[in-house]
């Protein structure tokens, strides 16, 4: 296997069905961001933010943007997730996600989810519908009120339109639960999107939160540096990152090895087998295992658990 990349540190609610949004033909040229009473949403639609800028920016600040997007296509798939973790900017975020997508880059291996205000999680969520109503278009929802945003072109104007009016419907107090009913997503379909993980997804994904992700790699590094085989002149630190790396693919992965392999050559562009991830993550948990005994702790999960957040 080639040398890795910089390790990847980036680190009830119910539908309201019977509160119909408007139709697009019956709203016509009417915002539903304006509907929202005189204070305004704590959260706007994409096509709002985007006109809100053509009217209060100058020509220059908006040519500037462009080319920030057109330069998206030359970052690297890490640099793209790392940045959703720090973006400030709305569309930007979410021009992100879009290029993600075109890479087939699963919302689940972009984690963590930038949930840094509700507008933020907005995008978020809407990164989560593109990906999963543009693949599963002949899926049904559970709550007629989701239903169209399987039906219209995602990404579009009216798309993302109903996608916003979904959001606001939504209690926002599990977003999980409110995701994951309506739509009736399946085990497979959860663990691929960002906010709707089942409870054993969610405890996995603590994992990489970047203090325990620390934790983990300095246990790492002590049992390379303790391997009494290991290669004279080893660099332990990248030993530890690659070993690290893989770990993180694989939890995002639901522990699949064969979808741990296509992730991994699909963020780093390096081909690995599933065989060579499953020797690695056996070397990782026998050191998880050797330092849960010393330690007295229990070691990370990785067993399946078939509750759902909203059971």
């Amino acid at each position: 296997m080639k040398s890795a990349p910089e390790p990847l540190t980036w680190r009830d609610g119910a539908y309201l069905d019977d509160l119909e949004a408007p139709t697009v033909e019956a709203t016509h040229d009417v915002d539903l961001d304006d509907l929202a009473g005189i204070d305004g949403p704590s959260c706007h639609s994409i096509p709002h933010l985007a006109k809100e800028a053509a009217e209060n920016s100058t020509s220059e600040v908006l040519s500037r943007f462009k080319s920030r997007v057109l330069a998206l296509v030359n970052n690297s798939t890490q640099t793209l997730i790392l940045r959703i973790a720090t973006a400030t900017d709305p569309q930007m975020l979410w021009e992100i996600h879009l290029e993600l997508d075109k890479r087939d880059i699963q919302p689940c291996l972009r984690w963590p989810a930038n949930r840094d205000n509700e507008q933020m999680t907005l995008v978020t969520f809407m990164a989560d519908m593109f990906w999963f109503t543009k693949r599963n278009q002949s899926h049904t929802a559970a709550f007629k009120g989701w239903q169209p945003l399987l039906k219209m072109t995602p990404s579009s104007e009216a798309w993302m339109t109903k996608a916003y009016w979904v959001f606001r419907s939504m209690n926002k107090g599990n977003l999980s639960r409110a995701m994951q009913r309506p739509l009736a997503l399946t085990k497979t379909q959860c663990q691929q999107l960002m906010l709707s993980p089942t409870a054993a997804m969610y405890r996995k994904r603590q994992q990489l939160e970047p203090a325990r992700f620390e934790d983990l790699r300095q246990t790492l590094c002590s049992a390379a540096q303790a391997n009494r085989y290991k290669p004279k002149g080893q660099n332990i630190g990248k030993v530890a990152d690659d070993r690290l790396t893989v770990w993180r693919v694989f939890l995002l992965s639901g522990d699949s090895p064969t979808v741990a392999a296509k992730n991994w050559i699909l963020l780093t562009g390096e081909p690995i087998t599933r065989q060579a991830i499953t020797k690695q993550i056996a070397a990782i948990k026998t050191t998880l295992k050797k330092q849960a005994h010393l330690t007295g702790r229990m070691m990370p999960e990785t067993d399946d658990d078939q509750n759902l957040v909203w059971e």
